[in-house]
């Protein structure tokens, strides 16, 4: 093979090389936006994507367009954080939470925002219950608009601490101003509970055969 050939041949494969770098390097291309993004969304079907679409949109807040976004377009994978009290920054994908003694005013923060993170299964809130943090009713609605995540902590209950997996509440002889209505809704958020003893606490029957 001449010398000129060779140098043909040469250039010919750097060529091929360089387009197969290029075709590989666009087979996952992302696109990052700033906060406001609502200003690309009509741009969305008319991005040069040639294999996964991928849009980072970490650090907004609002997570009600993100939502309707994914809705509009399924086919792009949205990355994006929520912000929680105590943590701070999440991404979208996390699975566990953990809290330490959370008010009533974080607790309502966490169960306004929870919903945008559908992959989390399990939430540790530390010690709760008593005062200047929420109630067993708070965890319970909770709970109930999310099924598919277990709690676990510590409940403070008239100077009594419950951890949500126990399966025996002793609170024999305390006297309740509520009907029961705490203690009722503790130990609905309780899976492993198979006795409750609520002898002398003042609960009527009629509402101590409901619990």
């Amino acid at each position: 093979m001449s010398t000129r050939k060779k140098q043909y041949y040469t250039i010919f494969i750097l060529l091929v090389l360089l387009i197969l770098t290029v075709l590989l390097g666009f087979s996952r291309l992302q696109y990052v936006f700033s906060k406001d993004y609502s200003v690309y969304k009509d741009l969305f079907s008319e991005l040069p994507f040639f294999g996964d679409k991928v849009l980072d949109i970490r650090g907004s807040s609002d997570y009600e367009k993100i939502v309707s976004l994914k809705k509009s377009h399924p086919e792009i994978k949205i990355t994006y954080t929520v912000i929680l009290p105590q943590i701070g920054e999440v991404n979208d994908d996390v699975e566990k939470l953990e809290f330490s003694s959370l008010t009533s005013a974080e607790f309502s923060e966490l169960s306004s925002v929870l919903q945008y993170l559908p992959n989390v299964r399990e939430i540790s809130l530390g010690n709760f219950g008593g005062e200047n943090t929420f109630k067993s009713q708070d965890l319970l609605s909770l709970k109930n608009k999310h099924p598919e995540v277990s709690f676990n902590g510590k409940y403070e209950f008239y100077g009594k601490f419950f951890d949500l997996a126990d399966s025996t509440v002793d609170i024999n002889h305390i006297r309740l101003d509520d009907n029961g209505d705490e203690i009722f809704a503790l130990a609905l958020c309780m899976p492993n509970l198979e006795f409750l003893d609520m002898d002398s606490c003042g609960v009527p029957n009629e509402r101590m055969a409901e619990i």
